[in-house]
């Protein structure tokens, strides 16, 4: 028996080790890091704005190879600027908000903003439509009345109108013409003296500390995060609108699209009427629309009028009817027609800090129908026993916030209603799903790193290999062994 062998024996096992542990490196995900993925999509792929506004969109980057590095070009020159919320590299698939704004100099027409991977090229295009603002109307007024000396002031005003001038009758003394001016407030009275705070006002007011959360069963509203623009689940009737871009109006009801069925609510509380009023708010019922959550997800009108305080109570009888709908560009609602939808799981109450601001969102709640609606409150389910009928989305003190909790699970989040019994958040909370995980762009890992999964297996095939390798040398240092 050679015992010299053994020396010379170990440099195969040595080398089949190398080779074996290598390839568990490669199958495990530990290699060298890929070149990156290309640019999936632009949501939308382009947006028309006035001169001077901003628009956004949803950029995905594809899931299927390393790393991506976000980059973004723009048309400086003419006034565009535009940035990403996020350009640190990562993968395998993430979402980022690109923002463009534009100036009040900037050219009429498509201006093209590119979203680019830096790994590989890969690139896609975002135009933005810019039109011209209104138009400059000069007016003059005078300052004397006719027959004496006067002097006159021009000043330029941005409106599609005449401004009207009322002339003073001919005294003995001048006279000043006024010209009425019409100044923006914060609110809009009605002759009641009914102030209704525009979706503006509360979107300014922000996210309260907590809040009652109601989490989404139909998984495609977490591909709504971050928004790029109206959103939802193709299964469902409900569509949520940016709040940051839509409103909320009072209209009257489509002659083609009539009211839902009258329900009355136990205990409702006055709501702060919402929106745009309609010419005369004193002269009509508003007819608000509640999802129905007793009935199955119908739909169904809360009557309600403006009382002495300015507040939405108990209607007034035979008055007209007027319904909220939304206000802003349109949007598709699909082909499909819903009678009913039941988009919620049981709610409980939920900490808003630490949330991150690309994981909420307010939002104007929209259910299609042949007439959209904006819904205006939910009515509970009795299996959830949280001590109140209705849960107001307007009116109640803000507006409702589209939020991604820590645990992954994305639901609307509104202003606790009073008198409600609510639980805080359980301590073990359902992970987001493969839907939810994919919209977010971010899987379980970062895609640079090592998976707990890949270090259990280098460390297995390490073991067998030293096994093995010990063995052989025992083997041929035994006399008599083959």
């Amino acid at each position: 028996m050679n015992r010299g062998g053994g020396p010379r024996g170990v440099r195969p096992v040595a080398a089949t080790a190398a080779f074996l542990l290598l390839s568990v490196l490669v199958t495990a995900g530990m290699r060298p890091v890929p070149s990156g993925a290309a640019v999936s999509g632009v949501t939308p792929p382009g947006r028309s704005v006035l001169a001077g506004q901003s628009a956004s969109a949803r950029v995905d980057y594809d899931a299927a190879t390393g790393l991506s590095c976000p980059s973004v070009s723009f048309p400086d020159d003419v006034g565009i600027r535009a940035s990403l919320s996020d350009t640190s590299c990562r993968g395998p698939a993430f979402s980022v908000t690109l923002t463009v704004s534009t100036s009040a100099s900037t050219p009429p027409g498509d201006h093209v903003v590119t979203v680019t991977d830096e790994r590989d090229g890969g690139s896609r295009a975002f135009v933005v439509n810019v039109r011209p603002p209104p138009p400059t109307t000069t007016t003059t007024t005078s300052t004397a009345a006719p027959g004496t000396a006067s002097s006159t002031t021009s000043s330029s005003v941005a409106t599609t109108a005449p401004v009207a001038t009322t002339v003073a009758p001919t005294t003995s003394a001048p006279v000043p013409v006024q010209v009425p001016t019409t100044v923006a407030p914060a609110t809009t009275a009605g002759p009641t003296g009914a102030a209704f705070v525009p979706v503006s006002a509360l979107v300014a007011d922000g996210m309260p500390e907590e809040g009652l959360f109601l989490p989404f069963v139909d998984a495609g509203f977490a591909a709504c995060l971050p928004m790029a623009g109206p959103c939802g689940d193709e299964d469902s009737p409900l569509r949520l609108l940016p709040a940051a871009e839509y409103g909320v109006r009072w209209v009257e009801p489509a002659a083609d699209s009539p009211l839902p069925p009258q329900t009355s609510v136990k205990g409702a509380p006055a709501l702060d009427p919402v929106g745009t009023p309609p010419p005369d708010p004193s002269s009509v019922n508003f007819s608000l629309t509640v999802l129905d959550l007793v009935a199955n997800g119908q739909l169904r009108s809360l009557a309600r009028a403006v009382d002495g305080a300015g507040e939405l109570s108990a209607p007034t009888s035979d008055l007209a009817a007027v319904v909220a709908t939304y206000e802003g560009e349109a949007f598709s609602t699909g082909e499909r027609s819903f009678v009913a939808a039941t988009p919620f799981g049981e709610p409980y109450r939920l900490e808003t800090e630490g949330l991150a601001a690309a994981d909420s969102t307010p939002v104007v709640p929209v259910f299609v129908s042949q007439q959209p609606r904006v819904l205006y409150g939910i009515r509970p389910a009795v299996a959830w026993d949280i001590g109140v009928e209705l849960i107001p989305l307007f009116g109640g003190g803000g507006v409702p916030h589209l939020v991604r909790t820590a645990g992954g699970v994305v639901g609307l989040l509104v202003p606790i209603p009073g008198g409600a019994d609510v639980d805080d958040a359980p301590a073990v909370r359902a992970r987001p799903t493969a839907n939810a995980v994919d919209a977010r762009g971010e899987g379980a890992g970062d895609g640079g790193g090592v998976s707990v999964l890949a270090v259990v297996l280098v460390v297995l095939a390490a073991a067998a290999l030293a096994s093995a390798a010990m063995l052989y040398i025992t083997r041929r240092a035994t006399p008599g062994s083959s």
